[in-house]
């Protein structure tokens, strides 16, 4: 798998720069929480135009 490969690159330059195993995974970790909840933000933020949109029409 892609990703795979370019997940063990990474660990490898990270370890190779002085970072214990445990950091990189935190590291890791914490990156993908923050796309997540980023992705849930924008995800929010989209169905709450829509509400506000549908919401309008039904004012109208």
């Amino acid at each position: 798998m892609a990703i795979e490969d370019k997940l063990i690159e990474l660990i490898g330059h990270a370890s190779d720069m002085g970072w214990h195993r445990d950091e990189i995974l935190s590291a890791i970790i914490a990156i993908a929480d923050n796309l997540s909840l980023a992705r849930r933000d924008d995800i929010a933020l989209a169905i709450e135009t829509q509400l506000s949109k549908l919401m309008k029409k039904k004012d109208v």
